[in-house]
């Protein structure tokens, strides 16, 4: 029941652009990446990679890989 409906959304066009999955979002870093004068390695876009980034610096690896363990 859940892939049909997801079947007739794709062959419709697919889902409503959200906020935190907008190509303009991309954009912005994007733009950012490209004009800093010291770019960064990573441009965060959505939220869970702003959570992600801050896990990575907050948590020791070894539990990190195990709360990543647990989401996959």
């Amino acid at each position: 029941q859940a892939y049909n409906k997801r079947l007739a959304q794709l062959k419709s066009g697919g889902t409503p652009e959200t906020k935190s999955n907008s190509p303009e979002l991309v954009y912005k870093q994007l733009r950012r990446a490209l004009n800093d004068k010291t770019p960064r390695r990573h441009y965060f876009v959505t939220i869970p990679t702003h959570i992600s980034g801050l896990m990575r610096r907050a948590l020791p690896f070894g539990l990190l890989y195990k709360v990543l363990g647990k989401w996959s």
